[in-house]
């Protein structure tokens, strides 16, 4: 179903949370640009308003990711969550150009994005990588430390731009709570 610039293609049969990721990436020569976004997260209204324009300069692929709030399953802020984003985040809601390096040690450091508040530029390209199988709670992380070299812009946007979801049925409860699933 495409409407207003935006495509939503369901599946006719269930896969996991790797494969969905991977077969959205597929998208990408497509696209300008690409969004992954987890069924129970949010954006605000203005998300793309505010991170589109850090990416166009960029002739290649970029990235930009804005900060976050952690939600409860109905939308309240949860202050005492184990997730709390660890961008600086401003009253203006700053746009920053991000180092290849600094990236990577906040990545390598599990100062992380969040896969929800991230924008990839492709344009038009296809991606040259995939969301590694074996990272049970951790695949998004690798996935950007491998995309980020391929970028020539990377941005983070000091704004909480998109409400990360936390709940007892999401993948990430249930995989801290068994991590061999």
């Amino acid at each position: 179903v495409r409407e207003h610039g935006f495509e939503w293609s369901p599946l006719d049969e269930p896969t996991g949370p790797r494969e969905n990721f991977n077969l959205a990436l597929r998208f990408a020569a497509e696209t300008e640009y690409l969004h992954l976004i987890p069924h129970d997260d949010l954006v605000q209204s203005d998300f793309f308003g505010r991170l589109i324009p850090e990416l166009e300069p960029a002739v290649g692929c970029a990235l930009a990711y804005s900060a976050y709030s952690v939600v409860g399953d109905t939308g309240e802020p949860l202050s005492s969550s184990d997730l709390r984003c660890p961008h600086p985040i401003d009253a203006a809601g700053t746009a920053v150009r991000i180092s290849l390096q600094t990236f990577l040690r906040a990545q390598a450091e599990m100062h992380t994005i969040c896969m929800p508040a991230v924008l990839m530029k492709t344009n038009r390209r296809s991606l040259p990588l995939e969301f590694s199988p074996g990272y049970i709670q951790s695949g998004d992380v690798v996935f950007y430390a491998q995309f980020a070299p391929h970028c020539e812009r990377i941005v983070e946007v000091r704004a909480p731009l998109c409400q990360y979801r936390r709940h007892l049925d999401s993948v990430t409860s249930k995989n801290q709570a068994d991590p061999a699933i």
